[in-house]
This record gives C-alpha cells, structure tokens and sequence, in this order.
C-alpha cells in the first residue's frame, strides 16, 4: 500500500508542476520492500520520465536500461507486463539499439512476420477447412 501510496503521490507532484519534488517520491518509491515486487523498477521508471521531462535524456536512458535488465530476470514475484512494455517503449524511443523491435502481430519464435510461403500455407489450410464446414441455410 505505500508504494501505491507514493506513486500517488509523485503522481501529484507532477501534476502540480514540481518535477523535483516527483523526483523525490519516486526515488523513495524505489526502497519500498527493499526493492521488491517491482517497485524499484517502477519507481526507476517514473524517475526516468521527470529526467526526460527536464532534458536530462541520457541519465533517464541509464535507469530506464536499469529498469528493462532488472525486468528481464524471470521472477514469480510480481507482475511485469505493462511495466515492461512502458519501460521498453520509452527506452526504444530514447535509443532503438537497446530494445530489439517488438514482434510484428502473429510472429512467433521467429519474432517476425510470417514468410509468402507461411502465409501461403495457412491460407490453403484456412480454405480447406472452411470447405469442409456444413453449409449455412440462408
């Protein structure tokens, strides 16, 4: 509840205009538990955004590549998803090397689009299924 708390909390900092104060709260958000359960990376994280909204791109890289290594170590402890996602869309903006390019949608292990002759392939698969479908009765 404190890390939620001071999420809030630097969150109305920010809204106020007191980025050096948002910086504060997110810092402290990142001790909560001693670090655990993702709090530290999501207290990295909102570090790393008020440094970018000062100007300060390449200290907000350093601990937004802190936040995306830490979030890279499997863990049953907490849920990463839409942390990682944030953290690794705003480091690939700052820097495109150090975040591989999402997947494009239906990619798999390959972690790209399917070739002419996989689509080929699951196209006749598709048809061939779809014949074998009763007719509907209009």
């Amino acid at each position: 509840m404190k890390a939620r708390a001071l999420e809030g909390l630097g969150f109305a900092k920010e809204g106020k205009g007191d980025k050096d104060g948002a910086l504060a709260t997110f810092k402290e958000l990142q001790g909560v538990d001693g670090g655990k359960h993702g709090y530290k990376e999501l207290g990295l994280y909102h570090e790393a955004r008020m440094l970018l909204a000062k100007g300060d791109k390449d200290k907000a890289k350093d601990l937004l590549k802190q936040a995306h290594d830490a979030l890279e170590k499997p863990t049953d402890v907490r849920s990463t998803g839409y942390l990682k996602a944030a953290v690794d869309d705003t480091l690939r903006r700052l820097d495109p090397t150090l975040v591989p390019a999402k997947p494009a949608l239906g990619g798999g292990a390959k972690g790209g689009a399917m070739s002419q002759e996989e689509i080929e392939r699951a196209l006749k698969q598709l048809k061939e299924k779809m014949e074998k479908m009763p007719k509907e009765k209009h």
